[in-house]
């Protein structure tokens, strides 16, 4: 190759393709080491190495020729840093995920009810339900046309005790279903 094309149109090509790989590698795996810590881990390790790699520049422009090795070796310093200041975040504080969630909660049995068309007048289908103790939900579908109704549970058998609306009103025909919580082995009405 002709000196005169390798520095024209060689060098300027490689020389910021390799200065970008080089800067690159670090980068991405200093990411990586901050992406694992926590929030308050992370900014504290990136502070860190921050004032190590303006302490080692400081260094490395005191020096009277700066050399391809002296560059090499201040990208390995601060390479080096960065690790190891993750590195001992990583141990010391941990990392930034959630502790592995305890036993799936049991699925909620379901509790089906019904208005029938005509229910305004005639009730509803069923006068009572059975459900297991534990999470509950109620599915209630409302088939009276036009008539808004809505499911409401009491502790106490004159109704006056409620343990909190949980289907509002709502005309019919249409289908709702809601959590009532954790059922306790007792009598709801």
């Amino acid at each position: 190759m002709k000196k005169a094309t390798r520095d024209r149109l060689v060098l300027p090509l490689l020389i910021p393709l390799g200065a970008l790989v080089i800067i690159a590698i670090p980068v991405i795996g200093f990411s990586r080491i901050l992406l694992s810590l926590s929030a308050h881990a992370a900014t504290v390790t990136a502070f860190v190495v921050v004032v190590a790699i303006m302490l080692i520049a400081i260094r490395f422009a005191s020096l009277p020729r700066i050399r391809a090795a002296t560059l090499v070796g201040m990208l390995g310093g601060v390479a080096g840093v960065a690790m190891v200041a993750g590195g001992i975040a990583l141990a010391s504080i941990g990392s930034g995920e959630e502790a592995p969630p305890g036993p799936p909660a049991p699925p909620a049995s379901v509790i089906a009810v019904t208005a029938p068309v005509g229910a305004a007048s005639k009730g509803f289908a069923q006068s009572d339900l059975t459900a297991p103790a534990g999470p509950s939900q109620i599915k209630f579908d409302n088939q009276d046309t036009g008539t808004p109704h809505n499911v409401e549970l009491f502790s106490d058998k004159d109704y006056t005790t409620p343990v909190g609306t949980v289907i509002d009103p709502f005309p019919g025909p249409g289908v709702k279903s809601f959590s009532v919580g954790s059922l306790k082995p007792d009598t709801t009405y």
